[in-house]
């Protein structure tokens, strides 16, 4: 057993310290960054959308059919996309990562287990890069690429802009329930 777990440290190693171009599956990735890319690393490796976006999710009502996989203690991220209050659970935002809904975008990434709400013009995807350990939306009009613990672009036609933040909450879908259920 202990072998097994030096030989683990040992490729991960050997993959961290890689030389080849961490980028190569994102053709077109600008070379002007405002952060240091020694901190970016390949999250997944077939490029952009690697991890599909939720573009335009259906949804149900707070007790309808659909939401059985649901456990109470299921974590959700919840918002008010300006007429409805919704949640969206972190089973699914695992998946997806990104979720493009009409004038807004929720954004989670699993590994640092941060989310973000804002308002935007454009659509965003998942870029399959990560900053920290943590994920790099793109948008998809202009290809800037925008770290999400950094709230704004960093590299990209739109450097330098940042994210119009709205407010989340995150909770339990038992308590979402017991807030929203009239």
């Amino acid at each position: 057993m202990k072998y097994l777990s030096i030989m683990m440290t040992a490729i991960l190693l050997t993959a961290c310290n890689s030389t080849s171009d961490p980028f190569g599956s994102n053709p077109g990735l600008a070379s002007d960054w405002f952060i240091d890319e020694d901190f970016i690393r390949q999250g997944c490796f077939s490029g952009l959308d690697c991890i599909p976006s939720l573009d335009n999710p259906k949804f149900s009502a707070i007790n309808g059919p659909n939401l059985e996989f649901l456990d109470d203690d299921d974590l959700v991220i919840g918002i008010w996309d300006g007429t409805n209050y919704v949640a969206y659970p972190h089973p699914i935002l695992d998946w997806h990562e990104v979720a493009n809904h009409n004038s807004y975008v929720v954004s989670y990434c699993p590994l640092t287990g941060s989310a973000l709400h804002f308002s935007t013009d454009g659509e965003f995807g998942v870029s399959g890069l990560l900053y920290n350990s943590n994920l790099i939306m793109y948008d998809r009009s202009t290809n800037s690429y925008w770290p999400q613990m950094f709230l704004g672009s960093v590299s990209g036609d739109r450097q330098g802009e940042t994210l119009a933040l709205k407010p989340l909450l995150e909770t339990t879908w038992g308590n979402w329930k017991k807030l929203f259920i009239l």
